[in-house]
């Protein structure tokens, strides 16, 4: 009788850990890719807006993390009396 060799099997997280990290990545992605616009993220991944809003604080997103920054010129910025 000749013994078979199972292959290791890489440790696999359950399917819900899985499945939330898959959730927070896509949204990561959509929201990199719209540049933090709840809306256009909301539409491309076929949602309305308030159940997107839902997604992002499960997986503690903000919008803010994904727009771009501000420009420096384009705030007030006072000058001093000479």
């Amino acid at each position: 009788m000749s013994s078979v060799e199972i292959p290791a099997v890489q440790a696999m997280p359950p399917l819900d850990q899985a499945r939330r990290a898959f959730e927070r990545e896509y949204l990561v992605r959509i929201l990199r890719m719209t540049q933090g616009n709840v809306t256009h993220a909301a539409r491309l991944a076929g949602r309305n807006r308030t159940e997107f809003y839902r997604l992002l604080e499960r997986h503690s997103l903000t919008p803010a993390m994904f727009k771009p920054p501000s420009r420096g010129g384009d705030q007030f910025t006072p000058q001093s009396a000479p």
